[in-house]
Parts: C-alpha cells; sequence; structure tokens
C-alpha cells in the first residue's frame, strides 16, 4: 500500500518505527500548514523557511515522544509556536545589547537609558489573533454577518 493513501495514525506508527517513507509523507502532508503558521508569526520568508526546517528536525528526532493523544496536526503545531516564539525571543535579545564605546576599554560599558518596545508582545498578540478567528468560527452565521457590518460601521465613524 502506497504511504499516500495510508490513514494518519498508521504513518505516524510507521514513522516512529523507522520508516523514513512514512515519515515524509507525514512532512509532506503538513510542510504547508507548519509553513503558513511560521510566516504568519514571524514575518519573514527566510525565518519561516528556516523554522519549518527546524520543527521538522525536532519532530523527526522526537516523534516517539508523540503520544497519540492528540492529532499529529497538533503537536507539529505546539512545536512550530514554541520554535517561532523562541527565534522571536532571540530576535529580540539580540536587538537589546551593550553598547562599547570604541574609545573605551573592555571593562567599561557606556550605559544608555533603556529602549522600551511599544510594540505588543509578539505571543500575546498571535494567541489573541487566533482566539478571535476561533472565537468567531463559532458564531451563528447572522452574528458574523452582524458583527463585519459592525466593525466596518466603526471604521467610517472612526470609532
Amino acid at each position: 500500500m502506497e504511504t499516500q493513501t495510508l490513514p494518519e495514525r498508521t504513518l505516524v506508527t510507521k514513522a516512529q518505527a523507522g520508516s523514513e517513507e512514512a515519515f515524509t509523507e507525514l512532512v509532506r502532508r503538513h510542510s504547508g500548514q507548519i509553513y503558513g503558521l511560521s510566516l504568519n508569526m514571524l514575518r519573514n520568508r527566510e525565518d519561516a523557511e528556516d523554522n519549518l526546517q527546524n520543527v521538522l528536525v525536532k519532530a523527526f528526532h522526537n516523534i516517539n515522544r508523540f503520544e497519540g493523544n492528540s492529532q499529529f496536526s497538533t503537536w507539529l503545531v505546539r512545536i512550530t509556536i514554541n520554535e517561532a516564539l523562541m527565534k522571536l525571543r532571540k530576535r529580540n535579545s539580540e536587538r537589546i545589547s551593550d553598547y562599547h564605546d570604541a574609545n573605551a576599554s573592555e571593562d567599561e560599558q557606556r550605559s544608555f537609558p533603556e529602549i522600551e518596545d511599544s510594540r505588543q508582545d509578539p505571543e500575546r498578540e498571535y494567541m489573541s489573533k487566533e482566539l478571535t478567528r476561533k472565537v468567531f468560527r463559532g458564531l451563528n452565521p447572522s452574528l458574523q454577518d452582524t458583527f463585519i457590518l459592525q466593525k466596518a460601521e466603526d471604521g467610517r465613524t472612526g470609532n
């Protein structure tokens, strides 16, 4: 039986047993979702591609930790979010570095007032958007229309 026609649970079991072909099929099925989520969070094609690769390597090395209590895609999404958040934190920490005066010795650091980042925390912003999206999808279609009309009206009146 070809791997493309196998149910996901079977593919996971085969991948856990060491089947590279089964893992490749899982990658084929889920890499688009992982990349899209990564791009949504990281806002940068190169970082999203790096994140996709990191997630797939991590999933490959840890596939035996997947217990099957949730869907495989849910497990991959969790890894994707964690990897993207680590990348965002690293990006933020690299921006905050000590300034060394060219004339100062190694022990002397020139201090500047800390610059506050007024943007919303990317993790909180992502979670907020995701929760809003889920709630909206759960609304009755007539309430969805009412919500959209209300938002459009608010946009015209400046509220």
